[in-house]
């Protein structure tokens, strides 16, 4: 895993072992967690949420305080891959 110059905090760290929907190695671009780590924490929270595949982008907006497409403007330069709707299984057949 790659580290700020500064170092991490405490929170970086925690964020970074969190499971996640996607696995960090395979993604193309890495994270970018010193941005991640300087947002405000009701945005970070909500980020998180969204991450680990609890929440979908909108919910996690609304959580942030942002509007969806700011959000999703945070999503994208902290380059958090965006995830899918999952089918219902009702569909699937």
């Amino acid at each position: 895993m790659k580290t700020r110059e500064s170092g991490d905090s405490s929170l970086g760290l925690r964020l970074r072992y969190e499971r996640y929907w996607f696995k960090e190695d395979e993604l193309m671009e890495p994270l970018d967690w010193g941005y991640i780590e300087s947002l405000p924490k009701q945005v970070v929270v909500a980020l998180q949420s969204y991450m680990r595949g609890e929440v979908s982008i909108g919910k996690a907006a609304e959580m942030s305080g942002l509007g969806f497409r700011r959000f999703d403007e945070v999503r994208a330069r902290a380059k958090v891959p965006i995830r899918a709707p999952e089918v219902s299984q009702e569909y699937k057949k």
